[in-house]
């Protein structure tokens, strides 16, 4: 394959710096083939090195594998962070994205709703609370309330304190987590190992990122 110039000075500053770089480019225009030749021929150049490459979802995984060659590691940063979750707890852990509901019950125990709103409140609740985990604001409620209207989350009644009674439940269950405790959800398995200084992610010494500016700051740290 021919590559422009602009991609060779980015092979160039790949292989010859130990600098932090960031590709921006328009759509379809080579961003992923160029970085997938970049790590390539990192890969050549430093065998010696451990390279991961992220990636957005497990079906890109499985296609880039096929392209990165087995000297190269791939997956997404729910994995990575799954992976860490595991060894950490030494337990099988079980994936429930509705494990909130529970506590939210708890949390809306002798409240009235009319029929079917509890559920969409519920919901409400559940995002706000992913969003302040995968944003790591503040937990306090002018930046929630500022975190609803970037994200257009309509906040009427007491949302902004369940969700942050909510997230605090969460909190106390995940630090106890075990054989019988085992429930997580999807954002657990990126929040908890990046809050949490003792459960360890596995280290390397270059890290490619598949459209990075997707990644939320979670996700960054």
């Amino acid at each position: 394959m021919q590559y422009s110039k602009y991609q060779g000075h980015i092979f160039d500053a790949v292989l010859n710096t130990n600098s932090n770089i960031a590709i921006g480019a328009t759509a379809g225009s080579g961003k992923t083939t160029t970085i997938v030749e970049a790590a390539k021929r990192l890969a050549k150049k430093y065998p010696y090195k451990s390279i991961l490459f992220n990636a957005f979802n497990n079906a890109i995984v499985d296609e880039l594998k096929l392209r990165l060659g087995d000297t190269i590691a791939c997956s997404t940063i729910h994995s990575l962070g799954m992976k860490s979750l595991i060894q950490h707890f030494k337990t099988n852990l079980k994936v429930n994205n509705f494990k909130s509901f529970k506590f939210a019950d708890s949390i809306l125990q002798g409240y009235h709703f009319k029929k079917n709103q509890k559920d969409v409140y519920k919901y409400t609740l559940m995002d706000i609370v992913d969003l302040i985990r995968m944003t790591m604001i503040n937990v306090e409620e002018s930046a929630i309330e500022e975190l609803c209207n970037r994200f257009d989350i309509t906040i009427t009644n007491g949302e902004i304190n369940h969700s942050i009674e909510l997230l605090q439940h969460l909190n106390q269950y995940n630090k106890k987590l075990n054989k019988s405790n085992n429930y997580i959800d999807f954002t657990d398995m990126i929040y908890l190992p990046a809050t949490d200084d003792n459960i360890k992610v596995k280290q390397y010494d270059i890290i490619f990122v598949d459209e990075l500016q997707d990644l939320s700051m979670m996700q960054h740290t």
